[in-house]
């Protein structure tokens, strides 16, 4: 059994025989320990902080083993767990509720279940703060139970992804948190303002900010409302979904870590605030390829983002190529060295990248060695930074103006709009029972329009091959379908209209014009496409 034990990470050779001489050999002898207040278990470990670590994470690890969605029923302020096993009444307190043990009590006095509800103390403002806790803790304990099968029923081969598990616990919480804190005193005016909002609005907003530089932070926003991963469907046909890799690339110091970084988990030391969903955005600043295929086995099941800089870095690992393709797949990932044997597993979440590239008068070159590179740039949106004239300009404007305390943003309410669609679409408890989620229609008019305006580029292009393939044509159909679900409160369905359709035909024309090395001026195939393909959409 204390095989078992060597799934907890920061437990050596010392550690382990300190459990064996406290009779603790398996998870279960840790998990049954009390997390607060466990004396014997604080005088081993010299430190409180790292025996509760401990048993949550035994906890966390036995969870799927002991707590199923039959078992739950969730009352109005209490809940009755099926179950007289003492274990399963600590992890569900602890790792469902994510609650102290201290400040609830089980009752335990029905022949078949329990009931766990908030402790009576007897003091008014203790008894009132353990149900206050007690009852937003409940808010979240449907969504928990679900997915539960679904989130924990697997084995993680490494420490580094047991550790994970808490961060991720971790990263819910702030969603949660910020989601909790905008129904109840920010609802009413955020979903006024998704009423009101106009896609020319957010890009008026985007283009104070950064000037002609907008279209980067633009994708980067229509990404944070595609994480969301709503049914693209025609015809009530589920075709694809509306979830997407992002990727700006080229020369450094020219905006990309702006748009994809600052601009989404906002940059505290420069004075930018964060515009993206809180907790879905997981930062790997300074982690390497061999890390992320590591801790992104605790995420099977879940969609989050990964948020890469200096992504040509992971390239540096042979081999790596194949698996974040697979990645970008959403499919399953498997990481083999001499000493260790991660997965495989399954990977359903994105990414948003960027990373420096060789930038010529005319086109572009990687600088990763891998043949093979260009599978991974299909498999993504992607915007090339050239370091013009006009973009230096532009971006000495930007700082100009951020320096002087004249940029004035609106973080806020953008965010708040963000997180309310998000947490509806996703079916979060806080809100299901109130707004109802849509799917996104692909409908025949964005279909033709796109397909359209690739026909019309091909037949611009001065040779006979054609340097991208079919999948920007489908990539350019769910950005467009990404853009609809902003209209959220403000249309009955959602669907790209002839703004949104625009602004991806716009994007189709730059990145088509890059995969040509720029062969092909993008802005005149756009007014060509505009004049004969754009008017017959309106």
């Amino acid at each position: 059994m204390e095989k078992d034990l060597r799934k907890l990470s920061g437990l050596g050779p010392k550690s382990l025989q300190r459990l064996a001489e406290m009779g603790i050999t398996s998870l279960e002898d840790l998990a049954s320990r009390p997390v607060d207040a466990d004396s014997q278990g604080w005088a081993f470990f010299s430190k409180r902080d790292e025996w509760k670590r401990l048993v949550l994470q035994a906890r966390a690890i036995l969870l799927h083993k002991h707590i199923e969605p039959g078992i739950v029923e969730v009352l109005p302020d209490s809940v009755k767990l099926k179950t007289k096993d003492q274990l399963a009444q600590k992890i569900f307190i602890t790792n469902v509720l994510e609650v102290s043990e201290r400040v609830v009590k089980v009752d335990d006095s029905l022949p078949d279940c329990v009931i766990i509800k908030p402790k009576e103390t007897g003091n008014p403002q203790n008894d009132a703060y353990y149900k206050r806790l007690f009852s937003d803790a409940l808010l979240r304990v449907p969504e928990k139970v679900s997915g539960i099968t679904k989130h924990t029923a697997f084995s993680l081969d490494s420490e580094q992804g047991v550790n994970e598990l808490q961060y991720i616990m971790q990263m819910q919480r702030a969603y949660d948190n910020y989601l909790t804190d905008l129904v109840s005193s920010r609802l009413e005016e955020t979903v006024q303002y998704g009423k009101d909002l106009k896609l020319a609005d957010l890009v008026d907003y985007l283009q104070s900010l950064s000037s002609n530089l907008y279209f980067d932070s633009f994708l980067s926003l229509v990404q944070q409302y595609s994480l969301c991963d709503a049914p693209i469907v025609s015809n009530g046909v589920r075709k694809m979904s509306t979830g997407f890799n992002l990727a700006l690339f080229g020369q450094p110091g020219t905006g990309k870590t702006f748009a994809t970084v600052d601009l989404v988990v906002g940059n505290e030391n420069d004075g930018i605030p964060a515009h993206g969903l809180p907790g879905i955005n997981r930062y790997c600043g300074g982690m390497t390829v061999a890390q992320f295929v590591r801790i992104a086995q605790a995420y099977q099941g879940r969609k989050f983002n990964f948020i890469v800089t200096e992504f040509n870095d992971w390239f540096k690992y042979p081999g790596m190529v194949e698996n974040l393709k697979q990645a970008l797949e959403r499919k399953q990932l498997k990481y083999e060295t001499v000493n260790e044997t991660i997965g495989p597993y399954s990977f359903d979440s994105f990414f948003s990248v960027n990373y420096n590239t060789q930038v010529h008068q005319r086109g572009y070159e990687v600088t990763i060695n891998d043949p093979n590179f260009n599978a991974i740039e299909d498999r993504m949106i992607t915007r090339l930074h050239r370091m013009t004239k006009a973009r230096f300009i532009n971006i000495l404007d930007s700082m100009k103006g951020h320096l002087l305390s004249e940029t004035e943003y609106d973080a806020q309410k953008i965010r708040d709009h963000l997180v309310l669609v998000y947490g509806i679409q996703t079916g979060h408890p806080l809100v299901a029972q109130h707004f109802e989620r849509k799917d996104v229609e692909l409908t025949p008019e964005v279909v033709n329009t796109v397909t359209d305006a690739a026909k019309t580029f091909v037949e611009n292009l001065s040779t006979e091959n054609v340097a991208f393939s079919p999948r920007l044509v489908k990539r350019t159909i769910s950005l467009c379908c990404a853009m609809s679900v902003m209209k959220y409160f403000s249309s009955t369905k959602l669907a790209p209209d002839t703004e949104m359709m625009d602004y991806g035909v716009q994007f189709f024309c730059q990145e088509a014009s890059v995969r040509s090395q720029e062969t092909v001026n993008p802005d005149a195939v756009y007014l060509k496409i505009k004049e004969k393909v754009l008017k017959k959409s309106d």
